[in-house]
């Protein structure tokens, strides 16, 4: 999968962090938080112009409890422009 953080204003911005949280068929599976870093070598930087996309290529590899494939992955990127103002972006992901 890839996450997409999109920047719809004209302002430049860093993104901070992207967390995603799972959900496996009613059970919480730990957090993965990708820094600031993780992002800066993954894509060689984790700053985007304005309207500007940054795009993070992810895999996944888990197991749930059923070993059914449901999961549900709730995703969040921190995100701070280059005007100082932070916001945080949120998005669904549902693999079944």
């Amino acid at each position: 999968m890839t996450i997409d953080v999109q920047n719809a204003t004209g302002v430049g911005a860093t993104v901070n962090s992207i967390t995603l949280t799972a959900n496996a068929s009613g059970t919480a599976l730990a957090p993965l938080v990708m820094s600031s870093d993780d992002l800066k070598q993954q894509n060689g930087t984790n700053h985007l112009e304005g309207h500007a996309t940054l795009s993070t290529p992810l895999a996944i590899v888990y197991n749930t409890p059923s070993g059914s494939p449901n999961l549900d992955i709730s995703i969040s990127a921190q995100i701070t422009d280059d005007r100082s103002s932070q916001a945080t972006a949120t998005g669904q992901v549902t693999v079944r």
